[in-house]
């Protein structure tokens, strides 16, 4: 179970904040693709991430399932022969 601490909101502010009757139910549904490419001293990683959650609380609506998806791009350049 996460807990939120007083310094964390101006450091990484919350993208979701749920109710106190919301919990997380079944599992999490999750995949990552990864492509590298190295040329000399260079090198760049792109990221692709989507996935599932699944959310549920005590009201008869049942539950909900959430998608999220993301990427990052990130490069480098070694500066030794």
């Amino acid at each position: 179970m996460a807990v939120e601490k007083a310094w964390t909101s101006s450091a990484a502010p919350a993208f979701l904040t749920l109710d106190t009757n919301v919990i997380e139910r079944g599992l999490r549904e999750q995949w990552e693709l990864h492509i590298t490419w190295y040329y000399q001293h260079f090198s760049l990683l792109a990221t692709r991430d989507e996935g599932f959650n699944t959310y549920d609380t005590s009201a008869p609506t049942g539950r909900v399932h959430v998608p999220s998806e993301g990427y990052h791009i990130q490069d480098g350049n070694f500066l030794t022969r």
